[in-house]
Parts: C-alpha cells; sequence; structure tokens
C-alpha cells in the first residue's frame, strides 16, 4: 500500500469515496481518465474493503494477462498465482485468491455452470466503452444478479471514455452521480496532418503515414506510438520505415495475435539509449500501459467485424474510429511528460461519438444460444441496446434448424455448442461430419480451430512478397485452402517426437513449450502462439465431443474428402459459396451468389495457383469462402476456399463472351481498360471483364447476356475515341534499323521494333556536368558531341556494384544519330565502363557463367582503392571491380551473463566510472525467459576498451555468488550462480585493429580467362607476366589472388545427393565452397582456393548436374501440347510422381523442369509417348502468302509498307 501511495496515481484520493459509495448504492460508474491507474487500482482497492473475490473483466487476452502481472506485484508482492490470478479462454486459468483478471469470454463460460456466481463479491468491468458482444451479456447478466443478491454482489462499470448516461439509466440509478477521477496533469496537444490529394486509400501508408512517423520523430522525444488498423498495415509499414531507420531507434510491432514474448518486449522496453517507435492495432488503446510514450501518430482506421443481417454474412471491414476511440489513443501519451498527438486526418471525419455496440453489428446466434443456456428468455433479456426483433428471430430459427433448440429450450446439441464456445454453424459442422464420418473428427476439428483462430498460421515479417510467395508455392500442392492450413498445423503439430503424459518425448519439455515446434516454427516462418491456440483448441474439442456420450459416431467410410467437407460447408454457409467469373482469368474476381457481392481471391489461394496453370477448371469453379474482408476502397477479398459441387450452388445469370476485339495493340488496350475502369459504378460493369491478351493482340469482353447491347455500344465508342486520341498525340520518329520477315513476292509477314537499338549504358564515368561529359566521350571513345541523339544521367534501381573507386562517378545512357556511330562507339569504350546489357544489334550482357575463369578475389593492405585496381591492371583488362568489405564492421563488445535481475543500465555505467573505466557506445540489458537473472550487452570503440572493462567487471561483478529461484521438473527450486564476463574475441580482421593488419578485399573480373590465369599464376611476382602495361608502381607484394567462380542452384530440395556430389566435386577439382542460403531453396555456390580454371571447371560440372530442362514452346504444335497436359492435370501428375518442379513463364513460352536428371528424362520420354497421340488429333495447314496477311497484326505490317510505297 506505501508503495502504491508513493506512486502517486490520481485515482489514490478517490479510495475512500469509491469503497462507500459502491458498498451503499451496490452499482457505481467510474470516469477515470487515462493514466489515473483505475485498471490496477480498483480491483485492489475492492479486495481490501470488501475481503473476497474481485473479478475484473478485460475485453482483451493480452490486458488480463498484463495487468494481472502487474497487480499481482503491487499487491503484496506475490507471483501471479497466489492472490492474484488471470482466465482467458477455456483452458488457460492460473487462480488467484483474491483478484482475477479475466475476458468477458471466460466469465460467461463460468456463469453457464454457476450462473449466481456465488464466489464472486465485486464485479468490475473494466473498457466498458468498448461495448463488445461479451461485455453487454455481463452486464445483463450484473443486472440480474444484482436483483437476485441484494446483499452480497456489487458491479462497478469503468472507462475512461464511458457515456455514463445511458448505463446509469440501464441500472435504473438516474440520480446517482458518477465517480470522476482526473487523469495525469500532463497537456496532450493535438494537431491534425491529413494526406495528400492524390494519396489514395491504397498508397496511404507508403505515402502517408510512414512518411509522417519520420517527419515527426526527429521533432519530438520519447517513445512513439503509431496506430494502424491491423497486422498487415503494420508489417506494410514496418518494412518501410525500417529502410529509413534512425541510428538510435527501435521498430516494434504490437497486435492481437502476437506471442506473449513479442509483446513484452513493448511493454518492458528498457533501453535508455533507444527511442522506441511502436506500430500497433487499437489493442494498445485500453489497459497496457507503455512507459515514456509522448508521441502518439493516430491514423483513425481500426478494423471492425460487421454483420449483414439479410445476407447473414460476417465481413471484416476498415473503419474509420469514433471520437471516444481517438481519444483513448490521445490518452497514451503524456503519462510522464507533456504529450502530443497528431491525427492523420481531419476531425470532421470523426462522425460517431461513441463506439457501435458490437450487438447491433454482430451475429447473435452464439450469444442467444447462451442466454438459453442459462435459462434466459432471449426475447425478454435485457439489452442495452436492445437488437432487432427480426435478428433475433432469424437466429432463433437458425438454432433451430441446427437442432440446438427445440420449442424455447436447449436440447443436448445446443448445450454441446455453448459448450465448444463457436459459431453454432461451425459446431453443426463438426457434430455432422462426426456423426457420419467418425474417422474426419480430428480434420474437421483443426479446420474448425483454424478458422477460429485469432490470427494467421504465417509469420507475414520481413519481406511480406516473398512471404506471399513462399504461401502460395506450398499451396500449389493441395486441392483446397482448408487442406493446405490443415497440413501446415498437421506438419508442425508433429515436428517433434511423440507425445508421452503430456511431453515431448524428443526434447523432453512438455507440449505446450515443445523446443521442435518452435524450432520448426521459426524454421518455415510460422506463426507458433496461433499454432499452439489452434492445438489447444483441437484438444479441448475433441475432448467435448467424444465426452458427449450421447453423440453417436458415424462407421461411413470416406471416399471423397473434398466432396464430404465441401458439402457440409455449403450446407451451414450457403450465404458464403460463390463461383469464378471466368475460371481461366481467376485474377478478375468471384460472384458470391446469394449476397450478390463481387470478391476477389487472395494471390496466396491455392485457387490462384491451380487455376493460372489451367488445372481442373471444373473442380474449381464453384467454392466457398470461409474468410470475407471489406477493403476501404470497398473492394471484398476472399480467403480460405474450399471447392464445392456446382450443385451446392445455385448460379444465377452465367457470364458470357460478348466481345472480341482483333488486331489491339498493348497501348491501344491500355487506354481502352482506362476508359473503361471510369464505368464502374455503373450498374451493368459490376459483373464486367475484360483481358488483353498479349500474344494474340486480342481484347476480350466477359459480361452477362443482359447487358450486351449497352456494353458493344459504349465499348465502340471507347474504342473509336482512343484510337483518334493516339492517332494525334503520336509521330513517327526514327529509331534506327527495323527488322521484318517476308514471303515470296515480297510481303511482309512481321515487322520487329527495335527500341533499344542506338542506346548504350555506361557507368563508373567520372562527369558531373554535360560539359564533362562532352570531353570526356571525346576523349574516350573519339565520338564528336553532335554525333549523339540524347543523354540521361540516372541512379539505377539496383546497383549492380557495391563500391566504386570514386562516390562522386555517374551512370550514363547515351543514344546515338544513327548505327555507324552505335558501333564506332561500342569498338572503344573500354569494358570497365560498360554495363551488361542487351541490345537488337548485339549483346553485352554477362551471367554466372560467362564470369567463370575471369573472376578473382584480390586481398590487399587497407589503403588500396578499386582506384588502385584498375591503374594496376587497366581499365581495358577490369571489366568490373567491387570491394567486397566497403560496409564491413566488427563491434568490441562483452556479454554479462547471470546478472541479477535488478540490475539495471545506470548500475553497469557507475561501475566503470568509479574504476576509471572508458564509457562505453552503448549498453543493452534484459531478463531471460524465466526472469531468474539479468543479462547485458556492452559495446565499446575498440578492443583496448573492451579489455580494460572485462578487467573491471571481472573483478567487481563475478566474486559474488548469488540464489535465483527457477522452476524444475518438481516444481519451484532454488540455485546459486555468478555473474560471468564473455569477450567477443576475433583473430580475423577488425576495424579498430592497427591499419598494417586491416585487409581490403575486392572482387575483379577480367575481359577473358587467359589474362584472369595469366594474372593468378604471375601472383607471387612483382612483375607482369603479360604483356599489358601496369600503371600501378607501388609495392604489390602483400597482395594476394585467388580465383572464384559462382554458381546458383534452385531447388536444392528437389536432389538428395545436392551435398554428397558439391563434397566430390571439391575433391576432384581441389578447390573449396562457400555456400549462400537463397529464397525457395536455393543456394549460390562460389568455389575458390583454386586455380581459375579448376573453379571455372567445378562451377560448371555443378551446373551441369543441377541444370534444369528449359523447353522452348516456338510452334503452334507445342503450345497446344503442353496446354493440353497442363488442362488434363497429367503433366502435374508426372512432375509429383517423379519429384520434379514444372515452372512455365508468364506467357507460356518457355518452361522450366527442375529436379534430378533420371527424372528428367523420363518426363521426356512420356511427353514423347503422349505427343504420339496428339499428332492425330493436330494440324497444321500452311498458308499461302496472299491469305497470310489476313490473319492477326501482319496484316497491319503489310498494309503500312503498301502505303509506303504507293506514296
Amino acid at each position: 500500500m506505501e508503495d502504491r501511495k508513493k506512486a502517486r496515481l490520481p485515482i489514490l484520493p478517490s479510495r475512500e469515496e469509491f469503497c462507500q459509495r459502491l458498498q451503499s448504492e451496490r452499482v457505481l460508474i467510474v470516469t477515470a481518465e487515462t493514466g489515473s491507474g483505475k485498471s490496477t487500482q480498483l480491483p485492489q482497492y475492492a479486495a481490501e474493503h470488501f475481503g473476497s473475490l474481485v473479478v475484473c473483466t478485460q475485453p482483451r487476452v493480452v490486458a488480463a494477462i498484463s495487468l494481472a502481472r502487474r497487480v499481482a506485484e503491487e499487491y503484496d508482492g506475490k507471483s501471479v498465482g497466489e492472490s492474484v490470478g488471470y482466465q482467458v479462454g477455456n483452458e488457460n486459468r492460473v487462480k488467484g485468491t483474491d483478484i482475477m483478471f479475466m475476458t468477458d469470454t471466460s466469465l460467461i463460460r463460468q456463469s453457464q455452470r454457476d450462473f449466481d456466481l456465488k464466489h464472486i463479491r465485486v464485479l468490475i468491468v473494466d473498457e466498458a466503452h468498448e461495448r463488445s458482444l461479451n461485455t453487454d451479456i455481463i452486464i445483463g447478466i450484473a443486472k440480474i444478479l444484482l436483483a437476485k443478491r441484494p446483499d452480497d454482489f456489487y458491479v462497478v462499470i469503468a472507462s475512461a471514455t464511458i457515456d455514463p448516461a445511458c448505463f446509469l439509466q440501464f441500472f435504473n440509478r438516474s440520480t446517482s452521480p458518477t465517480l470522476k477521477v482526473e487523469g495525469q496533469l500532463f497537456p496532450v496537444a493535438i494537431n491534425n496532418k491529413t494526406p495528400p490529394d492524390d494519396c489514395s486509400d491504397q498508397k496511404l501508408i507508403e505515402n502517408h503515414i510512414v512518411p509522417a512517423v519520420i517527419d515527426l520523430y526527429p521533432q519530438h522525444s520519447g517513445h512513439i506510438l503509431v496506430f494502424l488498423p491491423g497486422q498487415g498495415e503494420i508489417e506494410r509499414a514496418l518494412k518501410i520505415f525500417k529502410s529509413k531507420l534512425p541510428h538510435d531507434c527501435i521498430a516494434l510491432p504490437l497486435y492481437g495475435s502476437q506471442s506473449p514474448e513479442d509483446q513484452e518486449k513493448v511493454i518492458r522496453f528498457n533501453e535508455i539509449e533507444k527511442r522506441m517507435v511502436v506500430f500497433c492495432t487499437n489493442v494498445a488503446e485500453t489497459s497496457l500501459t507503455i512507459p515514456n510514450v509522448q508521441l502518439v501518430i493516430d491514423s483513425g482506421w481500426a478494423k471492425e467485424a460487421r454483420y449483414d443481417v439479410k445476407r447473414r454474412l460476417t465481413v471484416i471491414e476498415t473503419v474509420r474510429i469514433s471520437r471516444s476511440s481517438a481519444d483513448q489513443r490521445k490518452g497514451r501519451a503524456g503519462r510522464t511528460a507533456p504529450g502530443h498527438c497528431v491525427r492523420l486526418y481531419d476531425d470532421k471525419e470523426l462522425k460517431r461519438q461513441n463506439i457501435e455496440p458490437e450487438i447491433l453489428r454482430s451475429s447473435l446466434d452464439l450469444v442467444l444460444l447462451q442466454l438459453v443456456r442459462l435459462n434466459l428468455n432471449p426475447k425478454t433479456f435485457q439489452f442495452m441496446d436492445q437488437p432487432n426483433t427480426d435478428i433475433i428471430n432469424n437466429s432463433l430459427d437458425l438454432l433451430i434448424n441446427l437442432k440446438c433448440m427445440d420449442e424455447q429450450k436447449i436440447t443436448k446439441r445446443g448445450e454441446l455448442s455453448t459448450e465448444l464456445g463457436l459459431d453454432p454453424r461451425l459446431s453443426a459442422f463438426i457434430i455432422e461430419i462426426y456423426t457420419e464420418y467418425k474417422s474426419l473428427l480430428e480434420l474437421a476439428v483443426a479446420i474448425v480451430a483454424i478458422l477460429s483462430a485469432p490470427g494467421t498460421l504465417f509469420f507475414m515479417g520481413g519481406e511480406k512478397q516473398d512471404a506471399k510467395t513462399r504461401i502460395a508455392l506450398q499451396a500449389h500442392s493441395h486441392e483446397s485452402d482448408l487442406f493446405h492450413l490443415h497440413s501446415v498445423y498437421s506438419t508442425w503439430k508433429n515436428a517433434g517426437g511423440t507425445e508421452i503424459q503430456g511431453k515431448c518425448s524428443q526434447c523432453n519439455k512438455l507440449i505446450r513449450y515443445c523446443i521442435c515446434r518452435v524450432k520448426h516454427s521459426n524454421e518455415n516462418s510460422l506463426n507458433n502462439k496461433i499454432l499452439q491456440h489452434i492445438d489447444a483448441s483441437c484438444t479441448s474439442i475433441i475432448k467435448q465431443i467424444k465426452n458427449a456420450h450421447w453423440l453417436q459416431s458415424g462407421d461411413k467410410m470416406p471416399q471423397n474428402l473434398i466432396s464430404i467437407i465441401g458439402t457440409q460447408l455449403a450446407r451451414f454457409f450457403p450465404e458464403q459459396c460463390g463461383y469464378l467469373l471466368v475460371p481461366q482469368l481467376p485474377i478478375e474476381g468471384v460472384r458470391l451468389v446469394s449476397t450478390d457481392i463481387r470478391a476477389n481471391i487472395t494471390n496466396t489461394s491455392t485457387f490462384m495457383q491451380k487455376l493460372h496453370i489451367n488445372t481442373d477448371r471444373e473442380l474449381y469453379q464453384h467454392f466457398v469462402a470461409m474468410n470475407i474482408t471489406q477493403l476501404p476502397s470497398g473492394r471484398y477479398i476472399i480467403e480460405r476456399l474450399h471447392p464445392i459441387l456446382r450443385s451446392d450452388v445455385i448460379v444465377q445469370s452465367a457470364m458470357q463472351n460478348l466481345i472480341t476485339m482483333e488486331n489491339i495493340g498493348s497501348e491501344l488496350a491500355y487506354h481502352m481498360r482506362q476508359e473503361l475502369n471510369t464505368y464502374r459504378s455503373e450498374s451493368w460493369a459490376k459483373w464486367l471483364v475484360y483481358h488483353y491478351d498479349r500474344s494474340q493482340c486480342r481484347f476480350i469482353l466477359w459480361g452477362l447476356e443482359a447487358d450486351r447491347l449497352t456494353i458493344t455500344s459504349i465499348v465502340k465508342d471507347i474504342y473509336d475515341k482512343t484510337l483518334k486520341k493516339l492517332f494525334d498525340a503520336y509521330q513517327l520518329l526514327e529509331c534506327g534499323p527495323i527488322k521484318a520477315n517476308f514471303q515470296s513476292g515480297l510481303v511482309c509477314t512481321y515487322i520487329s521494333r527495335m527500341t533499344n537499338t542506338l542506346r548504350v549504358n555506361i557507368q563508373n564515368v567520372p562527369c558531373q556536368t554535360t560539359n564533362d561529359l562532352k570531353g570526356w566521350v571525346k576523349n574516350i571513345i573519339d565520338i564528336e558531341w553532335d554525333e549523339i541523339e540524347n543523354h540521361v544521367f540516372y541512379t539505377p534501381k539496383i546497383e549492380t556494384q557495391k563500391n566504386t573507386y570514386n562516390n562522386q562517378n555517374k551512370h550514363v545512357c547515351l543514344i546515338f544519330k544513327n548505327e555507324n556511330t552505335f558501333r564506332r562507339a561500342m569498338g572503344k569504350i573500354p569494358f570497365y565502363y560498360m554495363i551488361e546489357q542487351e541490345n537488337d544489334l548485339g549483346r553485352y550482357r554477362d551471367s554466372e557463367k560467362e564470369s567463370w575463369g575471369r573472376e578473382l578475389v584480390i586481398q590487399t593492405p587497407a589503403n588500396v582503392t578499386v582506384e588502385d585496381i584498375i591503374n594496376r591492371y587497366g581499365a581495358d583488362i577490369v571489366m568490373k571491380c567491387i570491394q567486397l568489405n566497403e560496409k564491413s564492421r566488427v563491434e568490441s563488445f562483452i556479454k554479462l551473463n547471470n546478472l541479477p535481475n535488478n540490475t539495471n543500465e545506470a548500475d553497469l555505467r557507475q561501475c566503470l566510472e568509479v574504476h576509471n573505466g572508458l564509457t562505453p557506445k552503448y549498453i543493452y540489458v534484459g531478463l531471460t525467459k524465466n526472469n531468474a537473472t539479468g543479462w547485458a550487452k556492452i559495446t565499446f570503440h575498440n578492443d583496448e576498451q573492451r579489455d580494460q572493462a572485462a578487467i573491471i567487471y571481472n573483478s567487481q561483478l563475478c566474486d559474488t555468488i548469488f540464489p535465483i529461484t527457477i522452476i524444475g521438473k518438481r516444481g519451484l527450486k532454488q540455485k546459486f550462480v555468478r555473474t560471468t564476463v564473455m569477450k567477443n574475441d576475433d583473430p580475423n580482421t577488425r576495424h579498430n585493429h592497427p591499419s598494417a593488419l586491416l585487409k581490403n578485399i575486392f572482387r575483379v573480373t577480367m575481359i577473358n580467362r587467359e589474362v584472369a590465369l595469366q594474372i593468378f599464376s604471375s601472383r607471387t611476382s612483382t612483375n607482369s607476366a603479360w604483356s599489358t602495361p601496369i600503371y600501378y608502381s607501388s609495392d604489390t607484394s602483400q597482395w594476394s589472388i585467388d580465383s572464384t567462380a559462382t554458381t546458383t542452384i534452385y531447388r536444392t530440395d528437389l536432389y538428395p545427393t545436392f551435398q554428397q556430389t558439391i563434397d566430390e566435386i571439391c575433391k576432384k577439382f581441389r578447390v573449396e565452397l562457400k555456400c549462400k542460403n537463397l529464397p525457395s531453396f536455393g543456394k549460390r555456390c562460389t568455389f575458390n582456393h583454386g586455380n581459375p580454371q579448376n573453379t571455372s571447371l567445378a562451377a560448371s560440372m555443378l551446373a551441369q548436374t543441377f541444370a534444369p530442362i528449359n523447353i522452348k514452346l516456338n510452334t503452334e504444335r507445342q503450345k497446344q501440347l503442353f496446354r493440353e497436359l497442363e488442362e488434363i492435370g497429367e503433366i502435374q501428375k508426372w512432375a509429383e510422381e517423379l519429384s520434379l518442379v514444372i515452372n512455365p513463364n508468364k506467357y507460356r513460352t518457355n518452361v522450366e523442369i527442375r529436379g534430378p536428371q533420371t527424372s528428367q528424362g523420363q518426363l521426356m520420354r512420356r511427353i514423347a509417348d503422349y505427343s504420339d497421340n496428339f499428332d492425330c488429333r493436330f494440324r497444321e495447314l500452311e498458308l499461302s502468302a496472299t491469305v497470310a496477311t489476313f490473319f492477326r497484326h501482319q496484316k497491319s505490317a503489310s498494309a503500312k509498307l503498301q502505303e509506303i510505297a504507293s506514296r
């Protein structure tokens, strides 16, 4: 109590009034501003005054657990599980004798077993302003209990932004005053920073939110909270912000589905010299206290689940927050000092005063069933905001249809549904599967647990596109999104050993803390917390299903899993069934039949992967979508799809091919699409699909037959208007030579544009201005400036070199006036200035293979630069020179382990200061996972300072042995430890060693293999071994030269003998190998420590051993053959049988086959055998030259030449 008084929280003076008024009035409404201490102090005041169990409800799991831990420390100094406990979910319960923090759901479950809640004396409903579905149920039950228990039950309604009038009226206390508690005295200034006019909702994060964070960061001190609507937006913002991260900043996420460890990183952040920027959802709006937050940046958006009563569809929407939420977010700043809140929107956009009660925007199916279970009449139950009668009646009708109710009484099936705590339709899905197919219980339960989990199974951190690509790659091998997710869960579950007495047989840890599963999650970028949640749900659901002895399991043998699961899901979720608008174009979207919604399938769906490669489109044409999200733009995204039969969904007004336009160029098609997009709001355009086939120059439109005349007329007008616009805007420009194909009679059949013919890109140009460039061009390549059509200085998107010898050097694009000048220039530009490129007059392109035998690694003293390497060997000899260690940095630090857990940064700094140690660069202090001891990483400017500090810490900290308490196999036990000091001794090169010991490393590509071999062979000689002049006269005796050759192998998981093969290659050619892991099981293999011939041969052998087959589909016969093999699924089946991966390119002109060479050969033989039969059905007719001109864009080419000739 004394410690709490010292904290001087604003709520402390109200303690006596709170206790006395609650004792006399029994219902008390408390409005306490953010930072007043209401969430931590009110439960303690009530427990001390009433001397019986106090329950405080919280809407979120993270808040309940965090508050329990904090209050346990304050209340009596004991750990959670004694006086203070918590209960979240069905199984996660830590008992407390005086105070329990519970989620609303947990308290409702408890009331099903003991409606009178006899063991609870005081019920505190915290954060009541959120008006969650379960909060309203708790408040309704509390009103009933106040009447049933007039002498020993008390209710507190608490919030920072509550509207007390409606609560007082509900509890018939209209005349009772509210207990108001002021918050912290520090003011919070509010500013508005609205987005630019041209900033779309899709680009809000990139163009407004993150730039605002970067702009505001240096203007303020302390930590920063950035409120965003969801996990996906947080990950996008983190990726962008981290690329521009200030040196003293750490950026962290905070959202509901994170692991407790990740959430603790934010809540217990204690790095003094670092500032924290937290990108968070509304989980940080209430109850959680993040110290030293002085700036809140509010996007003004949040995700809400909204139930469409007419459509019986729950959709996740991104909506503008209410004024009360905006105030809550503002209140996160200014707890310890004056704060600021920057709202990235106009306050006029806050249309709602308070959060709309969830009961008015949610499905009531489970809520009403719970009320019936409590023997309460749903039609007469007193809600604070009474739902529409039709909504209640619709839910009751559904419950009757699901056999959960019978004549207003709950059935055994209904009781089981309330015990499961799931959407009654999902409960019915499990029960129906179990009563027919007992063997499918685990599959059905796992699917439901995955659908009910509070987050995604996949960790989407880092490069989000890489994560999506990884998920899509996995999805390709499954027939359903739900089966894919089940496979991910099943593989994770089996990652460890078998479960024996609740422990993993492999790591001997409790299954809940199984290290094997954690390792599997980390290696495969999975969300371990969500998978644990799913596993716990599966265990609980299966246990409850099997304990329902009245439920008879079925003994049918399942024949078609897809059909069984799909039929049952379609039966219970008909509103979420639909079909693809155009099966061969899944990207164009779908139609949800009964709700008449047009939506798009998420890119990672199995449907997108299967349909893009012409798999059985009939199987994937109809589906049930178990997750639907509405974006701020109004678009719908569907996820977690499962195929269903055509008979399971009624197809209304099927799509028709309305228009096919031939001879449409890509630019014309682009502008036509832009024009058509302006009609999106028209009713006839809702189902319009248009697609441009670039290879056939064909523009195709699909739509409803009823709209054919309207669409045809509008498209014709758009075509005429766009064509005229393009003719007016463009003029013919000279572009150098062209290539054309002619047939007999000089009939042109094809014209090839050569847009890059007279263009060359060069690098390392030591010029800053055009005048400098003029002189350089004349001196180096002997070209007059008037022979150059145009020039551009530019910075490449991806730097091809890590460093050049002069950071002022430029990249330049030169465009020549004619072919002769171009060829003359190409013959005189030194190779060092050339960039690998390709144009229509010749190739200038480098690759791994072309650099074999020409690449050397040169190690030199630290004072040698790239310019010295160029001068040493000559710009005509060196094609490329990169300094490999330009950004290398080795820190000097020590690690202190087993520190007392109350050690902080100030203690460690003082220890050094008192004993004349030097000031470190920075100190990071943390706690071990069990909080038993602390640790610290202390970084210094050089090794000398580090060594001196290590001596001081060894003498001052390591002599004392102290006890710690840890959890052993038999409970708590005491252990004695002492602090240890570890130095990062590294015998390799260091940035702080004397310069004589430092080395620079360069990768140099020579003009040809002969020169590279001569340089390598003469590496021990100070004289040149070849006739090329040497311009570098300094001592090179300390230079060392090695040869290197690199090759990249993808999908190494397909080759069981990969490691054995590279070992044999290294042994054969007497070379060494370094490997770098790449996405999709790729490895970049670099051979070195051998002469150029050996490293080149080693790389060549490795590349050939694991080379894919590339089939170029040059003829129409080849394209039709492979298209047919894909459509019937034959080539996919062969690939699976032979452990191969088949990757066609975007335009289906090339097919790459990766896998063991023997399997590749077998596949080619099967294709050849199949082609014999195919040839019986395929005919290719040769057309005369005259007839040929009537087909595709060749006709246009011939007409153009005839027009020119006629002039």
